[in-house]
């Protein structure tokens, strides 16, 4: 039996329900490079959660189910990480991205 991707292990530790709510997770490994396997992983994530990815340390999602699947992931990897989150009267723009790439 294949092992199970550390994505995939999150998404079933993780057992909060997904309220509603637009956050931001700024992330940062310093002066090293990520490692190739965080990319691959964030990869899967995007399939199963509402994820839009703006430029690279930025990840913008929808969820409070999602932003603490992100937050383990960048925590695993050992990522220094910020989150914050968005008012609805200034995610309008965000909003129109996450349903475009619907």
């Amino acid at each position: 039996m294949p092992r199970r991707s550390i994505a995939e292990q999150i998404l079933n530790e993780v057992e909060i329900e997904s309220g509603e709510g637009l956050y931001i997770l700024i992330y940062s490994f310093g002066v090293k490079s990520p490692p190739p396997r965080f990319y691959d992983n964030l990869k899967r994530l995007e399939k199963e959660l509402e994820i839009l990815r703006p430029t690279r340390g930025c990840i913008i999602c929808k969820g409070t189910k999602a932003i603490n699947v992100l937050v383990e992931l960048a925590r695993k990897y050992g990522a220094k990480y910020w989150v914050f989150e968005l008012r609805e009267n200034k995610d309008k723009e965000i909003k129109k991205a996450l349903e475009v790439r619907e």
